[in-house]
């Protein structure tokens, strides 16, 4: 019996992926759910699952209200589960602060391998401009 399609995004190498085709591009205005829904074309949607940490509200507060709008558009779309992890405060040689976030790609990668483990997809899709997935 098929199951169907299953979408794992890789939210922060997503935008970055967007960003690479053209700097003004942000996945603050992108149309997930028309995208997904060309991607399925007429084949049964299982999930989609997408994968981010949430943006430090003190460090840019307008990005950070950016970004909940997004999740909250994220959760409105029937089937998508948004996954939040978390983000890490790291500093360079010149001492500056920066966040990276960690765990993000095991987290998907284990839910990727899980799911196929309990035949809950025929086929999955991964949006990532990580070479790590590779």
């Amino acid at each position: 019996m098929a199951k169907g399609i299953s979408i794992y995004i890789d939210g922060a190498n997503f935008v970055y992926g967007m960003k690479s085709l053209n700097p003004k591009y942000s996945d603050y205005h992108f149309d997930f759910e028309n995208y997904i829904k060309a991607i399925v074309g007429k084949g049964e949607l299982v999930g989609v699952f997408y994968y981010n940490a949430s943006l430090k509200q003190e460090v840019n507060p307008r990005r950070f209200k950016e970004q909940q709008r997004l999740l909250a558009r994220l959760r409105k779309i029937p089937k998508c589960k948004v996954i939040l992890c978390k983000r890490q405060k790291r500093f360079t040689k010149d001492e500056e602060e920066y966040y990276t976030i960690k765990g993000d790609d095991i987290c998907l990668a284990l839910d990727m391998l899980n799911h196929a483990w309990e035949n809950k997809y025929d086929k999955a899709i991964l949006f990532s401009g990580d070479g790590d997935f590779a």
